[in-house]
């Protein structure tokens, strides 16, 4: 896994409409894009790794940072522009 700097991950998020709420020594707290949680963050996001998972059962949704940002952007790394 890449890493990254706190800072890098907070402007890839911004870029993408993530916004961060909160974060502890070692993870951003973000709302979960999947299941469209709008009270508390649900998704941790290592701030060294960029590797996330949300913690609310019924979404379960983990990864990276690349993917999170395809999956926000639509984007298919397979097709060229």
């Amino acid at each position: 896994m890449s890493n990254y700097t706190s800072g890098q991950l907070e402007s890839v998020l911004c870029d993408i409409g993530i916004e961060v709420m909160t974060s502890t020594d070692t993870n951003l707290l973000v709302l979960c894009p999947y299941h469209r949680n709008t009270d508390s963050p649900a998704m941790s996001i290592d701030k060294l790794t960029g590797a996330w998972m949300c913690f609310a059962p019924h979404c379960a949704e983990k990864g990276g940072i690349l993917k999170l940002v395809q999956d926000k952007t639509k984007a298919n790394p397979f097709v060229s522009k």
